[in-house]
Parts: structure tokens; C-alpha cells; sequence
């Protein structure tokens, strides 16, 4: 997870100020979050496809597995490896915190610091 801490007059940051490790914190807990309602949606379908032999339960159990671990409040990417949860079958799941993203944090100068349009007097 990337965040970078800048100033511009174009982009601010939710909190109105640069605090990179609070943004880690809060981003985190969005993507546990977002896992957690993934998986809840999914476990109920899966558990339907294992009894009619449509899944393996290994996919079940996986599913289940990582819901464990983000009620913990952890990232998959942190704690499946230690919850012996299978990688490969974890991506089935299209997790958020697996997919790959950059976080581009910026924050605003205060207001007697900002200019105006280029090419034009502030």
C-alpha cells in the first residue's frame, strides 16, 4: 500500500491535512470492511454449490477461512498465510485487498497560498 503526501492547490485530503499513517489506518479498515461483505455474500452461494457438488468445499473453507481473519480486523494480505488459507484459491474471491491499487494522497495549501489559474493573476 502506497500513500504519498503532498501539496497542491487541486487536491486536499478528507481530514483537511497530510497524516499518511491515519490514511494506512483508514484505508485498511475500508478494505476489511469490503472483504468482509464480499465473503458474507459468498459463503451462503458456495455453501448451496458444495451441496449440489457444483464447488469444492476447499472453496467453501477458504471463504470461510479469510472471513475469520478480517473479523480479527487483519488484511488478507497480512494474516492468510498464516491462517494457512491457499493463496490461489483465495483469489477466486477477488478480494480488494488482493487486487493491486495505488493511493495517491494530496493535500490542498491553505487558501491565502493558493493561486489562481495559470496565466492568470491569483
Amino acid at each position: 500500500m502506497v500513500t504519498r503526501a503532498s501539496r497542491t492547490r487541486t487536491w486536499s485530503t478528507w481530514m483537511g491535512k497530510v497524516e499518511p499513517a491515519g490514511d494506512i489506518e483508514t484505508i485498511s479498515t475500508e478494505l476489511v470492511l469490503a472483504d468482509m461483505q464480499t465473503l458474507e455474500k459468498a459463503i451462503p452461494r458456495l455453501e448451496k454449490e458444495v451441496r449440489g457438488k457444483k464447488t469444492e468445499p476447499v472453496v467453501l473453507e477458504t471463504a470461510q477461512a479469510a472471513l475469520k481473519v478480517l473479523e480479527e480486523g487483519t488484511l488478507l494480505s497480512a494474516g492468510a498465510e498464516a491462517a494457512g488459507i491457499d493463496a490461489e484459491v483465495l483469489k477466486t474471491f477477488q478480494a480488494h485487498d488482493h487486487q493491486a491499487f495505488y493511493l495517491r494522497v494530496q493535500h490542498g495549501r491553505r487558501r491565502d497560498e493558493r493561486r489562481g489559474p495559470p496565466g492568470r493573476a491569483a
